[in-house]
Protein backbone atom coordinates (compact mmCIF):
# COMPACT_ATOMS: atom_id res chain seq x y z
CA UNK A 1 0.00 0.00 0.00
CA UNK A 2 1.50 3.32 -1.05
CA UNK A 3 -0.03 6.63 -1.01
CA UNK A 4 0.18 9.02 -4.19
CA UNK A 5 3.07 10.67 -3.55
CA UNK A 6 2.07 13.98 -3.86
CA UNK A 7 0.00 13.12 -0.37
CA UNK A 8 2.96 12.07 1.08
CA UNK A 9 5.10 15.50 1.84
CA UNK A 10 0.91 15.58 3.90
CA UNK A 11 1.49 12.61 5.47
CA UNK A 12 4.67 13.20 6.21
CA UNK A 13 3.82 16.76 7.96
CA UNK A 14 0.60 15.49 9.74
CA UNK A 15 2.76 12.73 11.41
CA UNK A 16 5.32 15.15 12.37
CA UNK A 17 3.22 17.03 13.72
CA UNK A 18 1.71 14.64 16.19
CA UNK A 19 1.89 15.28 20.14
CA UNK A 20 -1.22 13.89 21.28
CA UNK A 21 -3.52 10.93 21.10
CA UNK A 22 -5.73 13.07 19.30
CA UNK A 23 -3.12 14.44 16.93
CA UNK A 24 -2.59 10.75 15.81
CA UNK A 25 -5.89 10.63 15.09
CA UNK A 26 -6.19 13.46 13.03
CA UNK A 27 -3.37 11.94 11.13
CA UNK A 28 -5.12 8.60 10.70
CA UNK A 29 -8.21 9.95 9.68
CA UNK A 30 -6.10 11.75 7.14
CA UNK A 31 -4.95 8.43 5.73
CA UNK A 32 -8.58 7.15 5.83
CA UNK A 33 -9.59 9.84 3.44
CA UNK A 34 -6.88 8.96 1.31
CA UNK A 35 -7.52 5.21 1.33
CA UNK A 36 -11.32 5.36 1.38
CA UNK A 37 -12.34 8.59 -0.20
CA UNK A 38 -13.73 11.66 1.22
CA UNK A 39 -17.05 11.50 3.06
CA UNK A 40 -16.77 8.25 5.24
CA UNK A 41 -16.88 8.54 8.70
CA UNK A 42 -14.13 9.68 10.69
CA UNK A 43 -12.25 7.68 13.56
CA UNK A 44 -12.77 9.12 17.05
CA UNK A 45 -10.35 8.51 19.49
CA UNK A 46 -13.04 6.46 21.84
CA UNK A 47 -12.62 3.89 18.64
CA UNK A 48 -8.59 3.88 18.96
CA UNK A 49 -8.20 3.60 22.88
CA UNK A 50 -10.76 0.55 22.39
CA UNK A 51 -8.78 -1.10 19.77
CA UNK A 52 -5.46 -0.73 21.50
CA UNK A 53 -6.49 -2.22 24.63
CA UNK A 54 -5.79 -6.00 24.05
CA UNK A 55 -7.84 -7.26 27.10
CA UNK A 56 -10.40 -7.25 24.43
CA UNK A 57 -8.56 -10.01 22.89
CA UNK A 58 -11.50 -12.22 21.37
CA UNK A 59 -13.23 -8.30 20.08
CA UNK A 60 -9.91 -8.12 17.91
CA UNK A 61 -8.89 -10.45 16.15
CA UNK A 62 -10.11 -13.88 14.46
CA UNK A 63 -7.78 -16.66 14.91
CA UNK A 64 -8.33 -19.63 12.64
CA UNK A 65 -6.00 -22.66 11.92
CA UNK A 66 -4.88 -22.98 8.18
CA UNK A 67 -3.17 -26.16 6.78
CA UNK A 68 0.52 -26.02 5.91
CA UNK A 69 1.79 -27.27 2.48
CA UNK A 70 4.14 -30.00 4.66
CA UNK A 71 2.09 -31.15 7.58
CA UNK A 72 1.04 -29.33 10.63
CA UNK A 73 -1.22 -26.39 10.79
CA UNK A 74 -0.26 -22.76 11.13
CA UNK A 75 -2.33 -19.35 13.24
CA UNK A 76 -3.89 -16.72 11.33
CA UNK A 77 -4.86 -13.58 13.16
CA UNK A 78 -7.30 -11.90 11.01
CA UNK A 79 -8.35 -8.29 12.41
CA UNK A 80 -11.81 -7.49 12.73
CA UNK A 81 -13.08 -4.95 10.22
CA UNK A 82 -13.00 -1.95 13.13
CA UNK A 83 -9.19 -2.39 14.13
CA UNK A 84 -8.18 -3.63 10.12
CA UNK A 85 -9.24 0.01 9.29
CA UNK A 86 -7.31 1.23 11.62
CA UNK A 87 -4.35 -0.65 10.67
CA UNK A 88 -4.70 0.08 6.91
CA UNK A 89 -4.47 3.72 7.76
CA UNK A 90 -1.82 3.06 10.09
CA UNK A 91 0.37 1.10 7.84
CA UNK A 92 0.12 4.05 5.32
CA UNK A 93 1.34 6.43 7.69
CA UNK A 94 4.25 4.34 8.40
CA UNK A 95 4.84 3.26 4.79
CA UNK A 96 5.12 7.10 4.13
CA UNK A 97 7.28 8.42 6.94
CA UNK A 98 9.72 5.36 6.00
CA UNK A 99 9.68 5.37 2.57
CA UNK A 100 13.30 5.56 1.87
CA UNK A 101 14.71 3.55 5.07
CA UNK A 102 15.16 0.21 3.49
CA UNK A 103 17.81 -1.50 2.81
CA UNK A 104 18.26 -2.45 -0.95
CA UNK A 105 18.46 -6.52 -0.40
CA UNK A 106 15.11 -5.94 2.12
CA UNK A 107 12.64 -7.67 -1.02
CA UNK A 108 9.12 -8.60 0.24
CA UNK A 109 6.28 -5.80 1.17
CA UNK A 110 8.28 -3.35 -0.05
CA UNK A 111 6.77 -0.88 -3.01
CA UNK A 112 8.08 -1.32 -6.29
CA UNK A 113 9.75 -4.33 -5.50
CA UNK A 114 8.71 -8.26 -6.35
CA UNK A 115 9.95 -11.57 -5.90
CA UNK A 116 10.90 -11.24 -9.29
CA UNK A 117 13.12 -8.45 -8.04
CA UNK A 118 14.76 -11.08 -5.07
CA UNK A 119 15.48 -13.86 -7.87
CA UNK A 120 17.12 -11.85 -9.77
CA UNK A 121 19.83 -11.21 -7.57
CA UNK A 122 20.16 -15.05 -7.04
CA UNK A 123 20.89 -16.00 -10.86
CA UNK A 124 23.45 -18.08 -12.49
CA UNK A 125 24.94 -18.75 -9.38
CA UNK A 126 27.00 -22.21 -8.54
CA UNK A 127 25.58 -22.71 -5.47
CA UNK A 128 22.12 -20.96 -3.59
CA UNK A 129 21.56 -20.90 0.03
CA UNK A 130 18.31 -20.14 1.73
CA UNK A 131 17.57 -19.76 5.14
CA UNK A 132 13.70 -19.51 6.69
CA UNK A 133 13.67 -17.28 10.07
CA UNK A 134 11.20 -19.49 12.19
CA UNK A 135 8.12 -18.07 13.77
CA UNK A 136 9.30 -14.38 12.07
CA UNK A 137 5.73 -12.35 12.78
CA UNK A 138 5.31 -13.86 16.66
CA UNK A 139 9.09 -13.22 17.72
CA UNK A 140 8.55 -9.34 17.56
CA UNK A 141 6.94 -8.44 20.76
CA UNK A 142 5.56 -5.25 21.95
CA UNK A 143 8.17 -3.97 23.21
CA UNK A 144 10.46 -4.20 20.13
CA UNK A 145 7.72 -2.29 18.22
CA UNK A 146 7.08 0.25 20.52
CA UNK A 147 11.08 0.80 20.84
CA UNK A 148 11.26 1.19 16.24
CA UNK A 149 8.37 3.97 16.68
CA UNK A 150 10.70 5.80 19.14
CA UNK A 151 13.76 5.75 16.87
CA UNK A 152 14.08 7.72 13.41
CA UNK A 153 12.10 8.49 11.06
CA UNK A 154 9.44 8.05 13.56
CA UNK A 155 10.92 9.98 16.23
CA UNK A 156 8.10 9.39 18.94
CA UNK A 157 10.13 9.56 22.30
CA UNK A 158 10.17 11.65 24.92
CA UNK A 159 7.08 13.27 25.52
CA UNK A 160 5.87 11.65 22.61
CA UNK A 161 6.44 8.35 23.58
CA UNK A 162 3.22 6.99 25.10
CA UNK A 163 1.79 8.10 20.80
CA UNK A 164 4.49 5.21 20.48
CA UNK A 165 2.72 2.83 23.13
CA UNK A 166 -0.25 3.06 21.46
CA UNK A 167 0.30 2.38 18.20
CA UNK A 168 2.51 -0.50 19.23
CA UNK A 169 -0.77 -1.70 21.35
CA UNK A 170 -2.85 -1.68 18.07
CA UNK A 171 -0.33 -3.89 16.30
CA UNK A 172 0.94 -6.69 18.58
CA UNK A 173 -1.98 -9.17 20.00
CA UNK A 174 -1.88 -11.40 22.91
CA UNK A 175 -1.11 -14.81 21.75
CA UNK A 176 0.38 -18.21 22.91
CA UNK A 177 4.11 -18.18 21.43
CA UNK A 178 7.49 -20.68 21.46
CA UNK A 179 10.52 -19.55 23.25
CA UNK A 180 13.62 -20.90 24.56
CA UNK A 181 14.45 -20.87 27.89
CA UNK A 182 18.28 -20.14 29.71
CA UNK A 183 19.12 -23.82 28.86
CA UNK A 184 17.93 -23.53 25.08
CA UNK A 185 15.17 -25.60 25.82
CA UNK A 186 11.39 -24.56 24.13
CA UNK A 187 8.82 -23.65 26.13
CA UNK A 188 5.25 -21.86 25.32
CA UNK A 189 4.26 -18.58 27.07
CA UNK A 190 1.67 -16.07 26.24
CA UNK A 191 3.06 -12.76 24.97
CA UNK A 192 2.03 -9.63 23.24
CA UNK A 193 3.38 -9.72 19.72
CA UNK A 194 3.14 -9.48 16.12
CA UNK A 195 -0.01 -11.19 14.73
CA UNK A 196 0.93 -12.81 10.75
CA UNK A 197 -2.52 -11.18 9.71
CA UNK A 198 -2.28 -7.71 10.40
CA UNK A 199 -1.98 -5.28 7.98
CA UNK A 200 0.86 -3.33 9.70
CA UNK A 201 2.95 -6.30 10.75
CA UNK A 202 4.77 -6.98 7.23
CA UNK A 203 5.81 -3.35 7.17
CA UNK A 204 6.95 -3.41 10.92
CA UNK A 205 9.07 -6.28 10.33
CA UNK A 206 10.92 -4.45 7.42
CA UNK A 207 11.55 -1.51 9.67
CA UNK A 208 12.63 -3.86 13.01
CA UNK A 209 14.72 -6.54 10.40
CA UNK A 210 17.03 -3.40 8.96
CA UNK A 211 19.60 -3.65 11.69
CA UNK A 212 19.79 -7.48 10.62
CA UNK A 213 19.84 -6.79 6.58
CA UNK A 214 22.71 -4.70 7.09
CA UNK A 215 25.24 -6.86 9.20
CA UNK A 216 23.93 -9.66 7.09
CA UNK A 217 24.88 -7.74 3.76
CA UNK A 218 28.09 -6.65 5.50
CA UNK A 219 29.34 -10.37 6.35
CA UNK A 220 28.02 -11.23 2.72
CA UNK A 221 29.86 -8.57 0.81
CA UNK A 222 32.96 -9.89 3.01
CA UNK A 223 32.71 -13.43 2.04
CA UNK A 224 31.76 -12.29 -1.49
CA UNK A 225 28.34 -13.61 -2.04
CA UNK A 226 24.63 -11.96 -2.88
CA UNK A 227 22.68 -11.69 -0.25
CA UNK A 228 18.40 -10.59 -0.14
CA UNK A 229 15.36 -11.30 2.34
CA UNK A 230 12.40 -11.49 1.55
CA UNK A 231 9.68 -11.54 4.17
CA UNK A 232 11.25 -14.65 6.81
CA UNK A 233 13.51 -16.11 3.57
CA UNK A 234 16.83 -15.52 3.37
CA UNK A 235 18.51 -16.03 0.34
CA UNK A 236 22.69 -16.00 0.04
CA UNK A 237 24.16 -17.12 -3.33
CA UNK A 238 27.88 -17.45 -4.90
CA UNK A 239 29.91 -19.13 -7.43
CA UNK A 240 32.50 -20.14 -4.59
CA UNK A 241 30.97 -22.56 -1.23
CA UNK A 242 31.40 -20.87 1.92
CA UNK A 243 28.25 -22.89 2.97
CA UNK A 244 29.99 -25.41 5.54
CA UNK A 245 28.30 -25.91 8.70
CA UNK A 246 30.50 -24.75 11.32
CA UNK A 247 32.62 -22.69 8.89
CA UNK A 248 33.35 -19.09 9.46
CA UNK A 249 30.24 -17.54 7.23
CA UNK A 250 27.65 -19.92 8.11
CA UNK A 251 28.90 -18.91 12.11
CA UNK A 252 28.70 -15.40 11.75
CA UNK A 253 25.72 -15.37 9.80
CA UNK A 254 23.89 -17.20 12.65
CA UNK A 255 25.40 -15.04 15.51
CA UNK A 256 23.80 -12.31 13.64
CA UNK A 257 20.30 -13.59 13.52
CA UNK A 258 20.37 -15.02 17.02
CA UNK A 259 21.27 -11.42 18.46
CA UNK A 260 18.69 -9.69 16.34
CA UNK A 261 16.21 -11.71 17.90
CA UNK A 262 15.36 -14.26 15.42
CA UNK A 263 15.73 -17.93 15.07
CA UNK A 264 16.84 -20.07 12.49
CA UNK A 265 14.32 -23.08 11.22
CA UNK A 266 16.79 -25.65 10.80
CA UNK A 267 14.64 -27.60 8.74
CA UNK A 268 14.45 -24.95 6.06
CA UNK A 269 18.03 -24.76 5.59
CA UNK A 270 19.36 -25.71 2.38
CA UNK A 271 21.79 -25.69 -0.11
CA UNK A 272 21.31 -25.63 -4.20
CA UNK A 273 23.87 -26.16 -6.40
CA UNK A 274 23.83 -25.64 -10.29
CA UNK A 275 23.28 -29.16 -11.02
CA UNK A 276 20.06 -29.04 -9.59
CA UNK A 277 16.99 -27.07 -9.94
CA UNK A 278 17.75 -24.09 -7.80
CA UNK A 279 14.70 -22.23 -6.61
CA UNK A 280 14.33 -18.52 -4.57
CA UNK A 281 11.06 -17.73 -3.31
CA UNK A 282 9.36 -19.81 -5.92
CA UNK A 283 10.95 -18.72 -9.22
CA UNK A 284 13.45 -20.98 -10.32
CA UNK A 285 16.91 -18.95 -10.82
CA UNK A 286 19.64 -21.52 -12.51
CA UNK A 287 19.39 -19.36 -15.53
CA UNK A 288 16.91 -16.71 -15.47
CA UNK A 289 13.87 -15.90 -13.24
CA UNK A 290 11.20 -18.37 -14.41
CA UNK A 291 8.11 -20.03 -13.12
CA UNK A 292 8.01 -23.48 -12.00
CA UNK A 293 7.18 -26.13 -15.30
CA UNK A 294 4.38 -27.55 -13.25
CA UNK A 295 3.06 -23.86 -12.81
CA UNK A 296 2.53 -23.99 -16.64
CA UNK A 297 1.20 -27.57 -17.32
CA UNK A 298 -1.37 -26.63 -14.86
CA UNK A 299 -2.48 -23.87 -17.31
CA UNK A 300 -2.52 -26.02 -20.34
CA UNK A 301 -4.46 -28.40 -18.48
CA UNK A 302 -7.82 -25.97 -17.56
CA UNK A 303 -6.95 -24.11 -20.61
CA UNK A 304 -7.54 -27.57 -22.89
CA UNK A 305 -10.61 -28.94 -20.98
CA UNK A 306 -11.86 -25.13 -21.63
CA UNK A 307 -11.37 -25.68 -25.58
CA UNK A 308 -12.52 -28.63 -25.31
CA UNK A 309 -15.71 -29.58 -22.93
CA UNK A 310 -16.45 -25.91 -22.43
CA UNK A 311 -15.87 -22.96 -19.81
CA UNK A 312 -18.82 -24.61 -17.09
CA UNK A 313 -17.45 -28.17 -17.36
CA UNK A 314 -13.91 -26.97 -16.98
CA UNK A 315 -14.92 -24.80 -14.27
CA UNK A 316 -16.23 -27.86 -12.60
CA UNK A 317 -13.36 -30.02 -12.61
CA UNK A 318 -11.20 -26.95 -12.04
CA UNK A 319 -13.46 -26.36 -8.57
CA UNK A 320 -13.24 -30.26 -7.82
CA UNK A 321 -9.68 -30.14 -8.54
CA UNK A 322 -9.22 -26.94 -6.49
CA UNK A 323 -10.89 -28.37 -3.45
CA UNK A 324 -8.71 -31.56 -3.02
CA UNK A 325 -5.24 -29.68 -2.70
CA UNK A 326 -3.99 -29.62 1.18
CA UNK A 327 -4.35 -26.43 2.53
CA UNK A 328 -7.07 -24.64 0.77
CA UNK A 329 -9.46 -22.41 2.25
CA UNK A 330 -12.65 -23.82 0.60
CA UNK A 331 -15.01 -20.91 2.12
CA UNK A 332 -14.16 -19.28 -1.22
CA UNK A 333 -14.05 -21.34 -4.30
CA UNK A 334 -12.20 -18.28 -7.30
CA UNK A 335 -13.53 -19.14 -10.58
CA UNK A 336 -11.40 -20.82 -13.27
CA UNK A 337 -11.22 -17.64 -15.37
CA UNK A 338 -9.92 -15.11 -12.84
CA UNK A 339 -7.44 -17.91 -11.61
CA UNK A 340 -5.96 -17.98 -15.42
CA UNK A 341 -6.00 -14.64 -15.74
CA UNK A 342 -4.09 -14.24 -12.22
CA UNK A 343 -1.43 -16.76 -13.36
CA UNK A 344 -0.80 -15.29 -17.10
CA UNK A 345 -0.34 -12.17 -15.56
CA UNK A 346 2.22 -13.56 -12.64
CA UNK A 347 3.72 -15.29 -15.52
CA UNK A 348 4.15 -12.22 -17.54
CA UNK A 349 5.71 -10.40 -14.62
CA UNK A 350 8.30 -13.23 -14.25
CA UNK A 351 9.41 -14.24 -17.79
CA UNK A 352 8.14 -10.98 -19.93
CA UNK A 353 5.42 -10.42 -22.40
CA UNK A 354 7.81 -11.91 -25.36
CA UNK A 355 8.29 -15.47 -23.53
CA UNK A 356 6.83 -17.76 -26.45
CA UNK A 357 5.51 -20.27 -23.62
CA UNK A 358 3.42 -17.56 -22.47
CA UNK A 359 2.47 -15.71 -25.42
CA UNK A 360 0.99 -19.37 -26.96
CA UNK A 361 -1.00 -19.72 -23.49
CA UNK A 362 -2.18 -15.54 -23.37
CA UNK A 363 -3.16 -16.36 -27.27
CA UNK A 364 -5.26 -19.23 -26.62
CA UNK A 365 -7.08 -17.85 -23.10
CA UNK A 366 -7.65 -14.48 -25.05
CA UNK A 367 -9.47 -16.58 -27.91
CA UNK A 368 -11.73 -18.50 -25.40
CA UNK A 369 -12.47 -14.88 -23.41
CA UNK A 370 -13.07 -12.83 -26.07
CA UNK A 371 -16.81 -14.43 -26.45
CA UNK A 372 -17.17 -15.04 -23.17
CA UNK A 373 -20.30 -13.01 -21.40
CA UNK A 374 -19.60 -12.89 -17.26
CA UNK A 375 -22.89 -14.19 -15.56
CA UNK A 376 -23.95 -13.09 -12.46
CA UNK A 377 -22.93 -16.16 -10.23
CA UNK A 378 -19.48 -15.04 -11.62
CA UNK A 379 -19.51 -11.53 -10.54
CA UNK A 380 -20.87 -12.58 -7.16
CA UNK A 381 -18.07 -14.86 -6.92
CA UNK A 382 -15.80 -12.99 -8.14
CA UNK A 383 -17.39 -10.01 -5.82
CA UNK A 384 -16.24 -12.69 -2.90
CA UNK A 385 -12.80 -13.22 -4.37
CA UNK A 386 -12.12 -9.38 -4.20
CA UNK A 387 -13.77 -9.25 -0.45
CA UNK A 388 -12.38 -12.73 0.87
CA UNK A 389 -8.74 -13.13 -0.52
CA UNK A 390 -7.34 -9.71 -1.69
CA UNK A 391 -8.35 -8.28 1.73
CA UNK A 392 -8.03 -4.43 1.59
CA UNK A 393 -4.81 -5.31 -0.22
CA UNK A 394 -5.45 -2.28 -3.09
CA UNK A 395 -3.00 -4.05 -5.02
CA UNK A 396 -3.49 -4.92 -8.78
CA UNK A 397 -3.20 -8.08 -9.64
CA UNK A 398 -0.61 -8.82 -10.94
CA UNK A 399 1.30 -8.02 -7.26
CA UNK A 400 -1.61 -9.94 -5.69
CA UNK A 401 -1.16 -13.14 -7.73
CA UNK A 402 2.75 -12.53 -6.98
CA UNK A 403 2.37 -12.51 -3.19
CA UNK A 404 -0.31 -15.07 -3.13
CA UNK A 405 2.11 -17.74 -4.95
CA UNK A 406 4.98 -17.57 -3.03
CA UNK A 407 2.74 -16.97 0.52
CA UNK A 408 0.54 -20.20 -0.38
CA UNK A 409 0.15 -21.47 3.08
CA UNK A 410 -0.89 -17.91 4.44
CA UNK A 411 -3.30 -17.05 1.79
CA UNK A 412 -3.88 -20.43 0.78
CA UNK A 413 -4.78 -19.02 -2.84
CA UNK A 414 -2.70 -20.51 -6.00
CA UNK A 415 -0.45 -23.36 -5.56
CA UNK A 416 2.70 -23.69 -7.33
CA UNK A 417 5.21 -26.72 -7.44
CA UNK A 418 8.43 -27.71 -8.59
CA UNK A 419 10.14 -28.09 -11.90
CA UNK A 420 11.22 -25.59 -13.93
CA UNK A 421 8.60 -23.93 -17.43
CA UNK A 422 10.47 -23.96 -20.41
CA UNK A 423 9.51 -23.23 -24.17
Amino acid sequence: MKADPEKIPEIRASFARMETKDDLVKALNLAKEILYGKGVNEFSLKNITYYADTRFQRKRYSEFQIPKKQGGTRTIHAPVPGLKAILRCLNLLLLSVYEDGYENEAMGFIPGKSIKNNAEWHTGKSFVFNIDLKDFFPSIDLYRVKTIFQLPPFNLKGEKEPLAYLMARLCCEKMEVVRKDNLGAEIKKVATVLPQGAPTSPAITNFIARKMDRRLKGVAKRFGVAYTRYADDITFSSNHNVYKKGGDFLLEVEKIISEQGFCINESKVRLQQREYRQEVTGLIVNEHPNVPRKFVKQMRQWIYLWEHYGYEKANLFFRRDYSQKAGRVLAFIPPLDLVLDGKLKYMKMVVGPEHTTWMKLNSRYSLLTQDRVISDPDLLDINKALESLFVEMRKNIDEFIAEVNYHQETNQAINIDDNEATD
